[in-house]
């Protein structure tokens, strides 16, 4: 049972890993549009919501592959276009306009506001030099996993080597030693059987004498 469900842990799972990811990119959102309405530069919570969002798709697809970078960077945009959407519905709320009515024409003012295009177009920027950036720290922490798996299979090869080298060697001298011994019990043989032939010479001899 527990193999089991050790097996289905190990097992990439892409819908689960992109829906985390969009989730924790709505969290993020929501944090660009604090910082926004704080006044403070909000493309950088854009930066780093591509790492959060590869971290939530990579937790469950067990990889990042070229179709995860490209959804969740859609994602982090649009994400980021619908915080920006919400912050202007925010701003533009007032007793007379409600939020719901402010919330529609900031969709129709979104790209009429030059404030609100330069902060879109840095975050986007941000998001897609995260992308890039991710992809490339990824890559090659890759490599050097793979140069380390390669590293360690050079070091084994040799002690295998030398293991298969001393078994042989101890293989040759089992069998030298059981060669003398071997040569041993013959010559002690041989000697036993000459000693009890020549108490049949000797009588014989004696017999030819007399």
């Amino acid at each position: 049972m527990e193999n089991d469900f050790q097996v289905e842990q190990d097992q990439p799972n892409f819908w689960v890993g992109l829906i985390v990811a969009i989730v924790l990119g709505l969290a993020g959102s929501v944090v660009w549009a604090f910082v926004y309405l704080l006044g403070y530069i909000a493309w950088i919570v854009a930066f780093f919501m591509i790492f959060i969002m590869a971290w939530g798709y990579k937790k469950f697809n067990l990889k990042m592959d070229v179709k995860g970078y490209v959804l969740i960077t859609i994602f982090a945009i649009l994400e980021t276009l619908l915080a920006l959407v919400f912050v202007m519905a925010f701003l533009g709320m007032s007793e007379e306009v409600s939020f719901g009515e402010a919330f529609l024409l900031s969709f129709q003012m979104l790209f009429s506001d030059t404030a609100f295009i330069i902060d879109a177009v840095l975050s986007g920027i941000a998001i897609i030099v995260a992308t890039v950036f991710h992809y490339f720290t990824e890559k090659n922490k890759d490599k050097k996993l793979n140069e380390k798996k390669d590293g360690n299979v050079v070091d084994v090869k040799p002690v295998e080597v030398k293991n298969t080298q001393q078994a042989q060697d101890k293989q040759v001298k089992t069998d030298n030693k059981q060669e003398e011994n071997n040569k041993a019990e013959s010559e002690e043989n041989a000697s036993s059987q000459t000693e009890n032939n020549n108490p049949s010479e000797q009588s014989e001899n004696e017999e030819n004498k007399k």
